[in-house]
């Protein structure tokens, strides 16, 4: 519900308002971890072709990532680093739904706020950096968490 509802700023303001032992921040590494285990199953099985929102934003990618690489040196000239940020900005650019419409080839009865909610999730976990940022500081906290719990303090 967060990741596909919320930006990585929304997301970030909420949980220093709230607090990294908030039920928000909880809820939301909660979200991070599993939608990060769904993509790297998506992005290792090329095999499976079923349409649904998921499999098509990483279909896309994938698609991505392949122009690039044949239109950029990878390895000699830094493009192991230009690329995930081409990514990541070809992904935040208003026009993002159509692209991938034309790209799958037919309406597969997705709606745009359907497919804007998946990018943003995919955006999310695997592609901006501020999104790792944000997992590793909640992650960071969860001690802090747990130890206000057991010694009997407020956590929220």
């Amino acid at each position: 519900m967060y990741l596909e509802t919320y930006s990585m700023e929304e997301l970030m303001e909420l949980i220093e308002e709230k607090g990294y032992c908030s039920v928000e921040a909880v809820e939301i590494l909660k979200e991070m971890e599993q939608a990060k285990k769904e993509y790297d199953f998506l992005l290792r099985d090329c095999e499976k072709k079923e349409w649904k929102t998921d499999q098509v934003v990483v279909d896309y990618y994938r698609y991505l990532l392949e122009e690039l690489r044949k239109a950029l040196p990878y390895d000699a000239m830094g493009g192991q680093h230009t690329i995930p940020i081409l990514v990541l900005q070809e992904f935040r650019k208003p026009d993002i739904v159509e692209k991938i419409r034309d790209f799958i080839g037919c309406q597969a009865g997705f709606s745009d706020y359907a497919l804007l909610q998946e990018i943003q999730k995919f955006i999310t976990v695997h592609l901006d950096p501020q999104g790792i940022i944000l997992y590793m500081d909640v992650l960071g906290n969860q001690p802090v968490a747990r130890n206000t719990y057991k010694q009997g303090g407020q956590m929220w």
